[in-house]
């Protein structure tokens, strides 16, 4: 299965409110998409991106590498839409 793009806006929604409670809000989605939406990415890059610790998680070093390329995409998105 391959990365899809609302996956990463996931990551990055997690990235940016520090929970999934929080990218779930942001994303206006419930808890368990977000969570279902990071699994599915996980098993997409084949690698895990979290560790989990009850509410809280810490990112792997794979999952700083995927929020920053997510980035990147989010950016490369914006430059392309100004541009235009």
């Amino acid at each position: 299965m391959a990365a899809a793009w609302d996956d990463f806006k996931v990551l990055l929604a997690l990235s940016r409110g520090g929970s999934v409670a929080a990218a779930a809000r942001e994303l206006q989605v419930d808890n368990s998409t977000v969570s279902r939406r990071l699994a599915a990415l996980e098993d997409a890059l084949g690698t895990q991106l979290l560790v989990r610790n009850g509410r809280e998680f810490s990112w792997t070093a794979d999952g700083r590498t995927a929020v920053d390329a997510a980035q990147a995409m989010e950016e490369a998105v914006a430059g392309t839409v100004r541009s235009v």
